[in-house]
């Protein structure tokens, strides 16, 4: 049977029928919801993140663009579509301060079913469908872990050489991998599927191939998966199935 990169069966007849996902600004939140995720983010260790709102303009064509984004999943990859909808249940368009220039999206363990996407950091069409691939895979791995590292205890330390490993960085190492994986892995089902052409399917194939290659750096970083907690074993080990395929094709 098919698995998705979790390791779990497809989610056509495995999840409840998904909810619509709510799709808003920054300005469209109310008071305490901002103070309660601006908290979030202005406290994370690996450096503060200050939401704001965007320019009204840009948050709208943001808006649209994501219902589009989904029509098309739901045409062309409609299992990725619905699985989205459930690891998603609400879209915020904000931006952020000017110590975060290059910020695009964010999603924390601890405001589940919730990612951040900044307008100025999207075009249109298959750009929007690569952030909403990107932020929830972000998404699933937090969820999966509970917020935690998936380092597994005693991993840490000192490693040969003398350097010492930190949980947040082979996280961060992780993360980049399975996020490499499964946009390579989307972005291959479109160009099969032939949902794309002109400039969009240029894109993704110059795309697909550099998401390889993050995955095969990172992967290389990552080595025996037994380092990891359970969860992070099953999902190193579907992902590295799921691109081996990839890796054969492009040798």
């Amino acid at each position: 049977m098919e698995r998705d990169i979790a390791g779990n069966p497809p989610v056509t007849g495995r999840l409840m029928p998904a909810r619509a996902v709510q799709i808003s600004t920054w300005a469209e939140l109310d008071v305490g919801q901002r103070a309660r995720y601006a908290r979030y983010f202005e406290a994370n260790t690996q450096g503060p993140l200050t939401l704001g709102m965007p320019e009204s303009e840009a948050a709208e064509a943001l808006r649209q663009e994501i219902g589009r984004a989904f029509e098309r999943l739901d045409l062309h990859l409609p299992d990725l579509a619905a699985e989205l909808r459930n690891l998603v249940t609400q879209i915020v368009i904000c931006s952020a301060g000017d110590r975060n220039p290059s910020f695009a999206g964010a999603s924390t363990f601890y405001i589940w079913g919730a990612i951040f996407m900044n307008p100025a950091a999207y075009g249109q069409g298959l750009e929007v469908i690569e952030g909403l691939v990107v932020e929830s895979t972000h998404a699933l791995l937090y969820g999966l872990s509970q917020g935690n590292s998936l380092l597994g205890e005693g991993a840490a330390g000192e490693a040969g050489g003398g350097d010492v490993v930190h949980a947040s960085s082979v996280d961060a190492v992780f993360h980049a991998a399975v996020v490499a994986a499964r946009l390579h892995h989307v972005l291959r089902q479109l160009i099969e599927r032939r949902a794309l052409d002109g400039a969009e399917l240029a894109r993704a194939k110059e795309l697909s191939g550099r998401t390889l290659q993050r995955f095969t750096q990172c992967n290389d970083e990552l080595g025996d998966e037994q380092r990891f907690v359970e969860e992070g074993r099953r999902v190193l080990r579907k992902t590295r199935q799921l691109m081996l395929g990839s890796a054969v094709q492009a040798a």
